[in-house]
Parts: structure tokens; sequence; C-alpha cells
């Protein structure tokens, strides 16, 4: 009798190795997760102080496997923002990162793991940037990395993703000439969801009204107002969700934008990095000056009353 687990890959950092080109991947496909499958995790993060250690673990519940994706030599990237999940996130250590695999038979793999800067040069999504130097110690949302390679054929392991598919939090690239993916919006196949790609690490204080500028002037903390949906409005079809942040901070980095059901917990609906846009109302203008936004694809959601947040997080 095969035993089905799922392991959680925790890793101390190493150094990356490169990604080369594989085979396509056009045979991919999803299955139903099942939850009474039995969870394992390697490594412990169990070492860390308990009273500032932090898990940035930003996905919903375990719903899909991905299988006939993993080829082997290839590397997975995912968007980390510790103000996400950890109270007084800033500055925050990175101590170890993990992936959710699914195997189905006993193998051998190599792994490797990094920690990089986030590149906003393509305007509302962020983009691996350079790798960080160890000890990784960040001020801000940040990408890890995960390299995986085997070298048998017959290998099968598959992917393990929610049902919250976000934009620009998860990329993957085998092939150099083809580049890095989004996996919710690509070419060969749209996950469900996002991949448990995540890290561990310990908080050590805000960074709030600190001197971040060089100026020898502080700034203020960030503070937001939702313009759009109006409080207890009915919406429908796919409404843009709007916010305006009116600290006055001039080290703005950009807005996430959260939502929940009345006894539920938050969860991520995604971010905007571009705060250049004219405020508005849904419709129409409604004056100048720096206003956020995004769409919210509820259509998984039943039909029912939700809070709507908004988080600016500065730099």
């Amino acid at each position: 009798m095969v035993h089905r687990i799922v392991l959680f890959l925790a890793l101390a950092l190493l150094l990356l190795s490169g990604a080369s080109a594989t085979a396509g991947k056009n045979n991919a496909c999803p299955k139903p997760f099942d939850s009474t499958i039995k969870v394992q995790r390697l490594g412990g993060f169990d070492r860390l102080a308990t009273a500032s250690a932090c898990t940035v673990l930003m996905n919903q519940d375990m719903a899909w496997l991905m299988s006939d994706w993993v080829l082997g030599n290839e590397l997975y990237k995912g968007y980390q923002d510790p103000s996400q999940t950890c109270t007084d996130p800033y500055p925050f250590t990175v101590e170890e990162v993990s992936m959710v695999l699914y195997f189905y038979q006993a193998c051998d793999i190599y792994a490797s793991v990094d920690v990089e800067s986030i590149d906003n040069s393509s305007p509302g999504c962020p983009m691996p940037g350079n790798m960080l130097d160890e000890p990784v110690a960040v001020n801000g949302p940040y990408f890890v990395g995960f390299f995986l390679y085997f070298d048998d054929p017959y290998t099968q392991i598959d992917l393990v993703t929610d049902s919250a598919p976000v934009g620009c939090t998860t990329f993957n690239i085998w092939d150099e000439t083809i580049g890095y993916i989004d996996l919710v919006d690509n070419d060969i196949y749209n996950f469900p969801g996002r991949i448990f790609l995540f890290s561990y690490g310990t908080t050590g204080g805000g960074s709030g009204g600190d001197d971040t500028t060089g100026t020898g002037t502080t700034n203020p903390a960030p503070s937001t107002v939702m313009l759009k949906p109006l409080n207890n409005e009915l919406i429908q079809g796919q409404p843009r969700v709007w916010a305006s942040e009116t600290s006055g901070s001039s080290i703005i980095d950009y807005m996430a934008f959260d939502y929940r059901s009345l006894g539920g917990g938050w969860n991520l609906i995604g971010y905007d990095f571009d705060g250049t846009r004219i405020l508005r109302n849904g419709v129409d203008p409604a004056g100048t000056g720096d206003g956020y936004s995004i769409l919210w694809d509820y259509t998984v959601l039943p039909e029912n009353q939700y809070w709507l947040r908004s988080r600016a997080i500065d730099t």
C-alpha cells in the first residue's frame, strides 16, 4: 500500500542554482486536494524564539493538486509580506523558506532556497529582484525562491495550491528563453490558486515613523480611507475597490486590499503599486490626488455580507 503524504520542505538559506530549459508543461491539470492526507513537515522552526517567531503564509486552505507540472530543474518564486501575518513585523529576519509538495513515492530531490528584493519596474505587478545576502533582514515585502531538481524521469511530484488565484504573487521559471511566468496568468495553464511557498522568521520592532528618507525628517505612519464600495453598498459584477492614502507620507510603497466574512479571517484580494491615479468614486473623477484601486473577483464566494479593508505599506 502506497502512503501519500504532503511534505513541508523547510530549508536553511542556501545559494541558488540557476534554472535551465526543460520540456513544456502542457499536460498540467488540477485535482482536488484530499484534506485527510497526512501532512509532514521536514526541518524545524521550533528552535526560534517563540515570542518573536512568525510564519509569513498568506494562503487560504489547501484546495488543489497541480499534476504533471513539476519537471525538475526549475525555480519557483513567492511574494512575501510580513505585515499580513506578523505583529510589529519590521525589521523582519528571514530564517527559513518552505514549500509544500505532494509525493507519490519515495524519491531523491535536490533543493535550495533564497530571498530576493522586489523589482517594481512593471507597474502594479511586483517581480523578483536581486538576491539578498545573509543574514536576511528586511523592512518590507520580499520574494522567496525555491529551486527544485531531480533526474529520475519516473519521479512524480505535485504542487499544492489554495483556491485564491492572486496575480503577481507566485512565479515559475524552467527555461531562461521563456523567463518567469505568473502561475495564475500565463499561456500554458492558469493555476486555480497560489502555491504554498512561504517563509519563517523573527520580528524585531516596527518601522513606522522612522527616518527612512535620509533627510533627517520623519514620515507619519500610513493611514487609508476606503472610497469605494461605500459602507453597506450592494455590489454586483466585478467591482473596483478604491482607497486613498491620507497620512501625507512621502514613502508609501503600495496598498494591499483584503476581505473577510463576518465571522472569518482576512483574505488577500491583491496589491496596487501605482498610487498616481486620479481619485474616483468608481465611475467619475472625484478630484486630484493619489489613489489606489483593484478589481475584486468574488465569483467563488457565496452571496453574503463582507468586510473590506485597505492597508498602506511604506518603505
